[in-house]
This record gives C-alpha cells, structure tokens and sequence, in this order.
C-alpha cells in the first residue's frame, strides 16, 4: 500500500514540476526550427550560404588534429573551457560589456547592436547547419570532450559565429577595449577546440558568419544617426530648464530598429509649469522621508548599470531555474528582444525629453535637496520609466510566469526618480506609458521573425 501512495504521489510531484518548468518560459526554442528564424538586420541566408561542410576526409583529418591539440591540455584547461561553454554562447559578452561600462552609463545602443549581431549570427549559423546536415565529432574519436556537445551539427560552429560578431561589433562601439574584445573571442574559440566539440572547419566557418554579420550591423550602426552635431539654438528661449550643455540632444532623432522614428509615441505635454498638478507633483517630492527604505530605493536604482543589466541578470536567473541556460538560439532571441526595446524606448524617450525641455525639480525649487544626482537632459519623460517599462513588458513576453515582478520592477525604477528628487510623478507616469507601447511594437516582431 506504502508503495502505490509514493508511486502516486511521485508521479504528481513530477507532473506539478513539469508544468511549472513548461510555463517559466514563453518560448523554448528547438533547434529544429531556428533555420526558420528571420535575421534582425543582416540577410542571413547569405550568410549561411558563404559557407560549405568540409569533406569526409577533411573531417577525419581534422579529428586527428583534435587529438593531438587534447595532449597539450593542462590543468587550467577545463576551468577555460567551462567559462566559455557551461552556459549559452551570448551569456558572457553581455556579462563583460557590463564589466568595462562601469563608471557611466553604456546606454541601449551597444547592448542593442551586439545583441542583434548575436542573435543574426546565431540565426545564421543554424540555415548553414540545416543545409550542411548533421554532423558531430565522433564519440570514438579518441578525444574526451570537456563540454556537451549539443544537440545540433557541429558545423558550424555558433559559438565561434557568436563569439566573432560580438567581439567586432564590441570593438566598433567600444574601440578602447577593441583589444580585449579579439582576445576574449579567440579564447572562446579556443575553448571549443580544446573541449574536442569542434573541428577546424566548424570554427572557420562559424568565423566566416560572425565577421559577415559584424560587417553589417557595424555599417548598420554607422548609419543610424547616433551622433547628430545639435546648434545649441535649438533650445527653446522661453525654457526654465537649468543645464548649460544638456547631453544627447539629438538621440531622438537616432535610428530606431523596430518604431518609425522616435516620434511614433511621443508622450502628451506635460502639466504646464505653475499649474495645480505640477505645483501638486512638487510637493509630493518636497514631503518624500529621508528614511532607510526610501533612500535604498533611490540609491540602488541611480547606479550606472540600473535600467541595463538588471533585465539579462532576471532573464539569466529564470533561464537557469527552467534548464535553458545552454540554449544559445533561446537565450540569443531574449537578449536581443530585450536590448532593442530598451535601445528604442531610449530614443523615444529622448525625443520627447528634447521636444518639451522640462526643467528639473531643483530648477524649479533651488531648496529641494536630492538624493541622487541630477541626469544633465530635460526631465519629462523619466528614461529609466521608459527603459524598464519597455524591457519589463517585453520580459513578460518571454517569462509570462514572471510577469508582476517585471511589471514591479519597472515601478520600482520609477517611483525611485520621484524619491530621488530629480523626476516628477507625470515623468515617471509617462515613461511608463511610452515604454510599454514601444514593447508592443518589439514583441510583434519578435514574433514575426521566430514564430512565438
């Protein structure tokens, strides 16, 4: 009897776990269908056409190489080699574009350009594998692999394609840390020979997609008008906004990836200076307390990285939690959907900040004391409401089952303007709104280029 009840009851367990697995995630990519997948701005089928599998004899040879490279394996080796592979390929360019942004904030455009170029290069890889048909290095090949082979042909090589488009396209928008970029990618490479997972076939080919999808998002970036000179008599005569030389005063005019321009969901003007609300909206933030939660709330939400790696650390968290953490088509799709509402709800928020110029609190009332610093560009809309409405609401996207703590998140990271002093109620209202109509936009063509 004791033994049909544990039965039973091991089966429900199992069947309850199951579920809750099959619903952290919205979208669990099989490789199956990624040859499917549309690029986000590079034409990946001829991408994936520039590269052919080697021969029979080719491969065996390369095999051979293989073994020879796993004798020269150290003691350091299996620690490189499970940096570069114990999670998907795209987890640690995000991870180190972070790393040598600190100190000031990196903005959506290099998230957003190398998140694509990895998604593309992903995307790519799998047409040119589909077309290639499977192939992997033999589990009698004499070498004993260092990492999971995985479960799609090993030519070619995604992660030698990942780590080239992002390595290139990290070197065009941060060409003080190009050096580092190319040494970080050839060690990466590296890893996949000395793991014996990939030959050398399946690593130039995967080189060949990841240069050709470097070349065009960086000729995308070029063009994107990120760096408009801005006449400083653009700015209104009558404006009581308080800063000299307000920084990127063009980056609303900048490329979108996904809205018409940045103009498509401009906000509403704002409570007119002397009005009720906006006098209103004053004293909510003159009455704010100095008490340990309030201040917690402001400060943490006011470092460089706030509105940025938060959203790929929560994606990363759930990603491990339901076993897709190795999967580098799913895990390059999130990145990229996330990073480019981001980018776009940037732009659309800096176009409206720079069509209204909204002062400050402080430039309205001198005696206000903040807690935070205040950002050098106009006040309405909060760019943090507008950034992490938008990754928030397309977070929930691809974590359904995480949907109120996205959506509480993004209230969180704007109402810690308001207890900052340096935004009001109606900028942080507005940037919410902006960011989740900017999602929309982003979630639809995700799902028009993946199917889900």
């Amino acid at each position: 009897m004791f033994k049909v009840k544990f039965t039973v009851l091991t089966v429900f367990i199992y069947a309850i776990c199951t579920i809750a697995l099959a619903q952290m995630t919205a979208v669990k990519s099989s490789d199956s269908n990624v040859a499917s997948w549309q690029a986000w701005i590079s034409d990946a089928d001829a991408i994936a056409a520039m590269v052919q599998a080697p021969s029979a004899d080719v491969r065996a040879s390369e095999v051979q190489d293989l073994v020879a490279l796993a004798a020269t394996r150290t003691a350091d080796t299996q620690a490189m080699v499970d940096h570069w592979n114990v999670v998907a390929a795209p987890y640690r360019w995000a991870e180190d574009l972070y790393e040598v942004s600190k100190g000031g904030p990196p903005g959506g455009r290099p998230f957003a350009l190398m998140s694509v170029a990895i998604y593309d290069a992903v995307v790519a890889s799998y047409k040119a594998k589909e077309a290639a048909g499977s192939w992997m290095v033999p589990m009698d090949s004499g070498v004993e692999p260092l990492a999971a082979m995985g479960h799609s042909s090993s030519f070619p090589s995604e992660h030698a394609a990942v780590a080239i488009a992002a390595s290139e396209v990290l070197s065009y928008v941060k060409p003080e840390h190009a050096d580092r970029f190319r040494a970080m990618a050839e060690e990466a490479i590296q890893s996949r020979l000395l793991a014996g997972v990939n030959i050398q076939s399946d690593i130039d080919a995967g080189r060949v997609i990841g240069q050709a999808v470097a070349d065009a998002v960086i000729a995308y970036g070029e063009q994107d008008d990120s760096d408009l000179p801005w006449e400083y008599s653009s700015r209104p005569a009558d404006s009581l906004y308080g800063v000299e030389k307000p920084i990127a005063p063009n980056l609303g005019k900048a490329k979108t990836f996904v809205l018409e321009n940045g103009a498509q969901f401009r906000a509403p003007p704002p409570p007119a200076y002397g009005s009720d609300e906006l006098n209103a909206q004053l004293d909510e933030i003159r009455a704010v307390e100095r008490n340990i939660p309030n201040m917690y709330q402001a400060t943490s939400w006011a470092r460089f990285d706030a509105t940025f790696p938060v959203w790929t650390l929560f994606a990363n968290k759930l990603l491990f939690e339901s076993r897709q953490a190795d999967n580098t088509p799913l895990v390059a799709k999130i990145y990229a959907g996330i990073a480019v509402a981001r980018s776009d709800s940037e732009i659309a928020c800096f176009d409206s900040k720079y069509t209204y110029w909204l002062a400050r609190p402080v430039h309205l009332d001198p005696s206000i004391q903040t807690i935070v610093p205040t950002p050098p560009h106009p006040s309405y809309p909060s760019a943090h409401s507008c950034v992490t409405s938008a990754a928030a609401h397309t977070f929930a996207h691809f974590f359904p089952s995480a949907t109120d703590e996205a959506l509480d998140l993004a209230q969180q990271a704007g109402q810690s303007r308001i207890l900052g002093g340096i935004h009001y109620q109606a900028d942080n209202q507005a940037g919410l709104t902006l960011g989740e109509s900017v999602s929309e936009v982003v979630v639809k063509r995700v799902m028009q280029m993946t199917g889900n």
